[in-house]
């Protein structure tokens, strides 16, 4: 077992560079990575429910087309996809949670950034969002965000059935 010297260092080792990234901005490399994206999923009457999610816009006859989200997203990693996906790249906020106890405690610790909430960054989004759905050919006035689940059958690996279950369509504006 450890004892609690060995304890203590490990302590210090994880510690120091936390406080370092949150007290000075500083980011030490190799960093301590924790694994992200790996999940269990549960298995239901011999299958299994998968979320994801994908991204239309208008095309020049006024219907809904799939964005290649791997040139839309170009130079932003696809694995940040989920996350902007899910608040609506940051354009529409709700102030109720920036009232929180856990977003108060957050954003004391600078682990979050309130300044996202400015309108100023909105319109700097709402930009970048415009040039990109242009640079595919679509109408760079609306972007619609689907979520779907997908129950896939484990015995025969075949889908059974494909639901939306979210869907938000965003004004960009003129």
């Amino acid at each position: 077992m450890f004892s609690l010297r060995s304890t203590i260092i490990i302590l210090l080792i994880v510690f120091i560079p936390y406080c370092l990234r949150t007290f000075a901005g500083i980011v030490l490399y190799p960093a301590v990575l924790f694994p992200v994206g790996a999940e269990t999923i549960e298995k239901v009457d011999n299958h299994v429910n998968l979320v994801s999610e994908q991204v239309f816009g208008l095309d020049s006859t006024g219907f809904w087309k799939r964005i290649n989200m791997r040139v839309f997203l170009y130079p932003i990693p696809t694995e940040y996809l989920h996350s902007q996906l899910l608040r609506n790249f940051g354009l529409n906020i709700n102030p109720s949670k920036n009232k929180s106890r856990r977003f108060i405690i957050l954003k004391k610790f600078r682990l979050i950034d309130d300044d996202v909430t400015s309108n100023k960054k909105r319109q700097e989004v709402k930009i970048w969002l415009k040039r990109k759905l242009l640079e595919q050919g679509f109408d760079p006035r609306k972007i619609k965000i689907t979520f779907y689940t997908q129950r896939i059958s484990t015995d025969s690996d075949n889908y059974l059935e494909n639901v939306i279950k979210d869907e938000r369509i965003i004004s960009l504006g003129e």
